[in-house]
């Protein structure tokens, strides 16, 4: 489907899409720490001079959607949003950024490059933080639910952005150690951090689960050598040319697809009832 550029139909939305909060939450956050910089500043706030900062970046993010589109959403739904935001900013920021060691946040939606199996990609990571101890912190932003840590190592990894990003950080800049990898689950009621860090000095929220080390991930680089294992031979059968479908879990991959009507999964199916009708 990927290959064939086929989308949905696209859904009657009333206010904003997912897509849409999705984009203001990065904005938001980007915002934020373009003006925060460091842990140090960010610890060195007032409970007031937050409450600001967070306004401001919010305000700022809403600016991201066109004046068009604001233009056809109520009021209300813009009000909504801006309180929205400020929520899921402060409930990150004090359980999350504030138990951190120090860091700097170095780069914002920086872009890298990552040639896997010699087929090229062209990646955006939403933030590089550089740790206090040596190494860097690599931060990926999702309004979603995110999946847990052992499935990012499967043969059909979930949720592969960070090994991909961990591998193109490497790549790019070889001297400079990734110390650890988060995704920052910001949605509303379920705010959380899921990740992996080389030690408890450069993330202590972040640890190497018992079941990875039993899958003989023992340490990081060890893992690395495993998303560069299994990432690769994904790379090497899209650039192969590799086109069989293959749903990771068919009963609920096929459930949410909406793409039935070009998919090959149910064409024996369709083709045994054919030859039933035949008889």
């Amino acid at each position: 489907m990927f290959r064939l550029g086929a989308e949905t139909w696209p859904e009657a939305i009333d206010g904003l899409s997912a897509l849409e909060r999705g984009v203001l939450v990065h904005a938001a956050l980007a915002a934020f720490w373009r003006v925060v910089k460091t842990h140090e500043a960010f610890l060195a706030l007032s409970s007031t001079a937050l409450r600001s900062a967070i306004t401001q970046a919010t305000e700022e993010a809403l600016t991201c959607l066109p004046s068009a589109r604001w233009r056809v959403v109520s009021p209300l739904v813009q009000q909504g949003e801006g309180a929205r935001l400020e929520s899921l900013l402060g409930k990150w920021l004090d359980d999350y950024e504030r138990p951190r060691p120090p860091f700097m946040v170095s780069q914002i939606e920086a872009e890298r490059s990552l040639l896997l199996a010699e087929h090229p990609l062209r990646l955006r990571l939403d933030r590089i933080d550089t740790l206090d101890g040596g190494g860097v912190a690599i931060i990926d932003y999702k309004t979603g639910d995110t999946d847990v840590a052992n499935s990012w190592f499967e043969a059909r990894p979930r949720a592969p952005q960070l090994g991909l990003y961990a591998l193109a950080q490497r790549a790019v800049h070889p001297d400079q150690q990734v110390r650890a990898v988060a995704y920052a689950q910001l949605k509303p009621g379920k705010v959380t951090v899921r990740g992996l860090a080389a030690d408890s000095r450069s993330w202590p929220q972040l640890k190497l689960p018992s079941s990875l080390k039993d899958d003989g991930i023992a340490d990081w680089r060890a893992m690395e050598a495993r998303w560069s294992e299994i990432l690769g031979a994904i790379g090497a059968e899209i650039a192969g040319g590799a086109a069989a479908v293959t749903p990771r879990d068919p009963k609920k991959t096929c459930a949410r697809c909406r793409r039935q009507p070009l998919c090959r999964i149910g064409a024996p199916a369709i083709e045994d009832r054919e030859d039933d009708g035949d008889e």
